[in-house]
């Protein structure tokens, strides 16, 4: 009995201080027990205290470069390591909570920031490890995945002032997911940021880009991905394009193959919950820093207008027309080829392909080139400017109107019209200004916003040189400032070698680089649109040796022998250069045809329709 009474009495002592521990860790939640299995978020928080204090043991911020930026936040202490670097360790733990555990050895951290200084810090912070990130690139290993070692050696040398620097903000329940013209990226889903560092701004797209990931992880996953820890449970890693690397281009060299593993356009980034749960247009997140943590400023970038008109007559210029998008089928088109006559016409192609990528560069170049036109005699009733999502361009001066180049169907019909109507054209002039990727295609608009290029938003080179294919026009001079314009040169070179076609050899191509050039900067089209009426074509190629890029041309022997609008040079002058209205009556803008020769001209379109 006394045996039973003394282990009765134990029972109750154990009851007794079991209960004593249940009411102390229901009246501190914020405890962190593991012995505790009544509240749930004390073990989740455990959890995430232990991670951190693990991870926290090698933190790479340099407390030299960003001091500055976090003495303003007096309310946030900092812990000093014994390496001198620094890091905020109750910042971090505090706006930042776990959703997904570390069994990947990748986790969602999903920002909770206190205040407008807290982010900019974080933005501060970031941009700093993206700098250290990018002068630690091996660039022997680089060409297996993102470029070629001649182009990541350039990169190394460049100052990071003269880079921009683009990121998500962080925000509270938001993951990040990435797409681009391209193709696909590795891994592109459920980031908690992305940032972006474009190295060559003054280079048209595409262009090698940087993107880098944030993402909450374990030191082993970030170790195996090559990545970088920047605080506790964070990693920061580099992005890989996918698929780029596959055995249809194996007769491709190791050099070039690693250029087409580029990242050579402003990522899509959006908020994936958001649009997976409301089915909205994919909305760009991305923000251009300036002058943050030592990067350059940002560029002056076009933002387009989404404003659609019903009914807008276009027959006649109007200002209720003039800065519109507008729906093709619902302009009232004016016939193209000029009845009893043959003109001179032009046709200038830029996509642009979005707001980002759109910059007040591309606008100068056009309205340069324009001005260029109307200087050697072209009407501007006579000149089709295809520019971004809306048309909307100033040119300095009125003209009738200028149509979106998203709709490319309305771009080749234009172009193949003026080419197979008889008689229509003397010179065809056209001038390509836009986003090209690494095959040469021309991107025009992303029309779904969905971030990714599809066959109706580019114009193939080979569509473009079907449209040109034959063409009536008896000058015909093309015009491509734009990045990997090279390989438009040597498809049209390969299209004269495989035909018998003549009309071939009235096609003059300038273009402003090599296959795997890139166009830079305003050079190359400023110094065509120098071009006088009184000197050859060959002139807009001879004065290219500045530049960056190996320019080209093809037929050059054509181009010597004729202006812009079609006069003979004849020793090293036009015809009718000493009389300059004559010049303007025979060759400039419009000449009349006589009736008999626009009689039989009828008359053989009319046979040829009927025989076909």
């Amino acid at each position: 009995m006394f045996l039973l009474r003394e282990k009765g009495n134990c029972f109750l002592c154990l009851i007794f201080i079991l209960s004593k521990l249940i009411l102390s860790s229901n009246a501190n939640p914020g405890r962190t027990d593991n012995t505790s299995t009544t509240n749930v978020t004390t073990v989740v928080a455990s959890q995430v205290q232990t991670n951190s204090s693990i991870l926290n043991s090698d933190v790479l911020i340099n407390s030299e470069e960003h001091l500055e930026a976090l003495s303003t936040l007096s309310d946030l202490p900092h812990q000093n390591t014994s390496d001198g670097t620094s890091f905020n360790r109750n910042y971090t733990t505090r706006n930042y909570r776990m959703e997904t555990s570390y069994s990947s050895g990748r986790s969602t951290l999903l920002p909770r920031i206190v205040h407008h200084r807290s982010m900019k810090t974080f933005t501060s912070v970031l941009a700093v490890h993206v700098k250290r990130m990018i002068r630690s690139i091996d660039c022997h290993f680089a060409r297996r995945y993102f470029t070629d070692e001649g182009k990541c050696e350039t990169l190394s040398r460049i100052p990071t002032d003269q880079m921009r620097f683009y990121v998500t903000p962080p925000r509270v329940n938001t993951v990040y997911s990435v797409t681009i013209p391209e193709g696909r990226l590795r891994d592109s889903s459920s980031h908690h940021s992305v940032a972006v560092v474009d190295p060559f701004p003054t280079a048209s797209f595409g262009h090698l880009l940087l993107v880098f990931y944030i993402d909450g992880a374990t030191r082993p996953w970030c170790k195996r991905k090559r990545g970088l820890e920047i605080g506790p449970g964070l990693c920061l890693t580099q992005a890989r394009r996918s698929g780029c690397r596959n055995i249809y281009r194996s007769h491709l060299s190791p050099n070039d193959l690693a250029k087409k593993c580029e990242i050579n356009f402003i990522p899509l980034v959006y908020d994936e919950i958001t649009n997976e749960n409301d089915g909205q247009t994919r909305q760009q997140l991305l923000e251009c820093m300036p002058y943050i943590s030592g990067f350059g400023p940002c560029p002056k970038t076009v933002v387009t207008e989404s404003t659609i008109v019903e009914n807008c007559e276009l027959i006649e210029n109007t200002r209720r027309c003039y800065s519109k998008k507008l729906r093709s089928s619902q302009i009232k088109f004016p016939p193209l080829c000029r009845l009893y006559a043959t003109c001179d016409y032009a046709v200038t192609l830029f996509g642009g392909w979005n707001d980002v990528t759109m910059v007040t560069q591309n606008e100068e170049n056009l309205r340069s080139f324009y001005t260029m036109l109307r200087r050697n005699g072209f009407r501007k009733d006579n000149i089709q400017v295809f520019y971004n999502g809306n048309g909307d361009v100033k040119l300095g001066e009125p003209y009738r109107y200028g149509l979106p180049a998203s709709e490319k169907f309305r771009i080749r019909n234009h172009i193949t019209t003026i080419c197979r109507t008889s008689l229509c054209a003397d010179s065809l002039v056209i001038y390509m200004n836009g986003p090209t990727d690494t095959e040469g295609s021309l991107l025009l608009w992303d029309n779904n916003g969905n971030g990714e290029s599809e066959l109706s938003e580019k114009y193939l080179v080979n569509e473009f040189l079907d449209d040109i294919a034959g063409c009536d026009a008896n000058h015909v001079f093309v015009f491509a400032d734009q990045s990997y314009s090279g390989v438009l040169t040597s498809a049209l070179r390969q299209r004269v070698a495989a035909t018998t076609l003549t009309s071939w050899e009235r096609v003059v191509l300038i273009a402003s680089g090599d296959t795997w050039d890139y166009s830079w900067g305003r050079d190359v089209t400023s110094h065509w649109s120098r071009l006088s009426p009184l000197q050859n074509v060959a002139f807009a190629y001879e004065g290219l040796a500045f530049t960056h890029s190996l320019p080209s041309i093809t037929h050059r022997r054509h181009a010597e022998d004729f202006t812009l609008f079609g006069a003979p040079i004849s020793e090293g002058l036009p015809e009718y250069s000493d009389n300059p209205s004559k010049m303007r009556r025979q060759y400039m803008g419009c000449q009349r045809l006589p009736l008999p020769q626009w009689l039989i001209n009828f008359q053989s379109n009319q046979a040829s329709d009927t025989n076909t």
